[in-house]
């Protein structure tokens, strides 16, 4: 029986001791001396993040340090503070003489705030304590923009992205249309400008969709932006010209001066004319207008009828988003029925002169001068040609019914060209000045009048000559009749 029963003892002493080398190794702790319930030391207390979101969660990691000889055997781990929950480590096992070991607890952020965490350690009857500060913020990271919104124009502005804590893998997704449509960030901490353009389409909120990473903690969330807004200041239309009394076929310069007072650049300006009374040049076009830039185009008018005309100015452009705007301007002109081109001071000058033989003698009578051919008539045409208006005139040529013409050339605006022409013996009838406009077109102004020379003076006939001979020879004779009569009675 006795050795039964110390078999037994030994038996089961064999089996215990079993037991015990497979449950120490299993703590982690190597120990092939007597547990003690020493006093551990925490020798460092840290987290993987320093602020966190509510219901983030933080590892807290806490290292033990045993600077005795003996095992000691932890009862348990807590962290405990207010604004937080986390889940104690119960029974970690024994932790061996001169040894290190890390131990970690999940915490997690139930309220914002600065929490003070209280990490204990139980060994025994004894507790080692250290704090830890944890920092939960009351919101999320949260997006602005640096300026108001204009209406009506494409925006280039800052989206300011503010975030307390040090967040990773950021993705900001806008829920409308923009550029970028997507913004990825590898880290953030603090406030980070992101360049950003949009058109706004409407007032209201403008909402993003950000996606981030706090740790183990992974963020999905919608930001809304409520902007101030103002309206466009738009661009400038200064237009000017000349006169508003204008005469028929000049050429007026209209000035069209932009300025683009949008934050943003316009593109593909077209200004094109339209009038009831007159026909211009080509329209003007501009290929890109900065912000803060000016710009000047002319568009050339020429009214064709007389009265009252309103020239209007159409300005189509387009935005970097693809938005065409319209602007209109008009001008009230007032047309006079007079031509730019006048021809005034037309005069003819009729020089007629006769062509007759010298005189001769023969014995007593001296016989009357005879024309041996008719009058010579010399016709001179000479006038002012001026050009009343803004615009010079080239091509001017004055043509006549005589078939005679006079290039006069180009004239000025405001200036005076005359003309003389000379027809010899052909008479005028008919004056017209023709010329060009800066447009290339062609005009003319006619004058019409009767231009008679004067009557051919009639030839002498022989006759006639002989018939004032035998008057002086009878009056001759009569006299001599007389005297001796006179004697006579003497």
């Amino acid at each position: 029986m006795v050795k039964f029963r110390t078999l037994n003892g030994i038996f089961f002493g064999t089996i215990l001791m079993s037991l015990l080398l497979l449950i120490i190794p299993s703590t982690g702790l190597v120990s092939g001396k007597s547990a003690s319930s020493g006093t551990l030391t925490i020798e460092d207390v840290e987290t993987d993040i320093q602020t966190l979101f509510p219901g983030d969660i933080a590892q807290v990691k806490i290292a033990l340090y045993n600077p005795g000889d003996d095992d000691i055997m932890i009862n348990s781990i807590t962290a405990m503070g207010e604004g937080i929950k986390s889940t104690p480590i119960l029974n970690p096992g024994y932790m061996a003489g001169k040894s290190r070991q890390i131990f970690i607890i999940p915490v997690r952020a139930v309220e914002p705030g600065m929490h003070v965490i209280t990490i204990k350690v139980h060994t025994g009857t004894r507790f080692t304590t250290s704090n830890l500060i944890l920092n939960v913020e009351d919101s999320l990271p949260g997006l602005s923009f640096d300026r108001d919104i204009r209406k009506g124009e494409v925006n280039h502005v800052n989206l300011k992205l503010y975030s307390p804590a040090n967040i990773k893998n950021v993705l900001i997704e806008p829920e409308f249309k923009s550029e970028p449509r997507t913004i990825f960030l590898d880290e953030v901490k603090g406030s980070l400008n992101i360049p950003f353009s949009f058109f706004p389409d409407g007032i209201k909120e403008y909402t993003f969709h950000i996606t981030f990473h706090n740790g183990i903690n992974q963020h999905s969330y919608l930001a809304t932006i409520q902007p101030e807004f103002e309206m466009s200041k738009g661009v400038s239309v200064n237009i000017s010209i000349p006169s508003n009394n204008l005469y028929l076929y000049d050429v007026i310069p209209i000035q069209i001066a932009l300025t683009n007072l949008r934050n943003d650049d316009i593109y593909s300006l077209h200004i094109t004319p339209e009038s009831g009374k007159g026909v211009f040049s080509r329209g003007s076009e501009i290929a890109i207008l900065n912000s803060g830039e000016s710009r000047t185009s002319k568009i050339y008018y020429s009214p064709h009828s007389p009265g009252e005309d309103v020239i209007l100015l159409k300005i189509n452009y387009s935005d970097e988003s693809g938005n065409v705007n319209v602007i209109q301007r008009t001008i009230n002109v007032k047309i006079l029925n007079q031509p730019s081109v006048s021809l005034t001071n037309l005069n003819i000058k009729i020089k007629s002169q006769s062509a007759t033989s010298p005189p001769q003698r023969r014995g007593f009578f001296r016989p009357a001068r005879t024309p041996e051919r008719p009058s010579s008539i010399q016709i001179t045409l000479s006038g002012d040609i001026s050009n009343n208006g803004i615009s010079p005139v080239k091509n001017v040529y004055v043509h006549t019914d005589s078939g005679k013409d006079y290039f006069v050339g180009s004239i000025d605006p405001s200036d005076v060209e005359s003309f003389s022409i000379s027809t010899g013996k052909v008479k005028i009838s008919r004056v017209t000045v023709t010329w060009t406009n800066s447009l290339g077109e062609e005009f003319s102004i006619s004058k019409s009048q009767t231009f008679r020379p004067p009557a051919t003076p009639l030839q002498n006939k022989t006759g006639t000559n002989f018939f004032n001979i035998i008057l002086v020879v009878v009056a001759i004779s009569a006299l001599y009749v007389i005297l001796r009569i006179l004697r006579g009675k003497r």
